[in-house]
């Protein structure tokens, strides 16, 4: 629930993207694409020569490599430890990775013994 997607939505648009959801992908032959709905299971073809499949999500954890490759840098720096959080540990959604993000921010410096349990609740008043 971090409210992007209204601009995510609109960027493509602007950028002349066209957004297809509920449907998968059925085959590509070189030439053309099929796609099947998810309701009804109905088909559809578009001209496609290529697709670009976003799946298998790997972590992005070049940069934590690097910063860990180089003690004396970071130390020179000022910098005590380099930690990974969001996509470099495990890829998500953009709210489990601003989650991540606020909760390691939150912890920072608390020793494990006396990290609080908490769970994100609405609240009401």
């Amino acid at each position: 629930m971090s409210n992007e997607l209204p601009r995510v939505h609109q960027a493509l648009g602007r950028a002349g993207v066209t957004v297809r959801t509920l449907q998968t992908v059925a085959g590509l032959d070189g030439a053309e694409l099929t796609l099947a709905d998810l309701f009804p299971d109905a088909r559809s073809r578009l001209a496609c020569a290529t697709l670009v499949i976003v799946g298998m999500r790997r972590p992005r954890d070049e940069l934590l490599h690097e910063l860990r490759a180089a003690p004396g840098a970071l130390a020179v720096a000022g910098i005590k430890s380099v930690d990974a959080v969001g996509d470099a540990l495990v890829p998500g959604a953009l709210a489990h990775a601003v989650h991540h993000g606020h909760r390691y921010a939150r912890e920072l410096d608390t020793p494990a013994r006396e990290l609080p349990f908490r769970l994100d609740a609405p609240m009401t008043l």
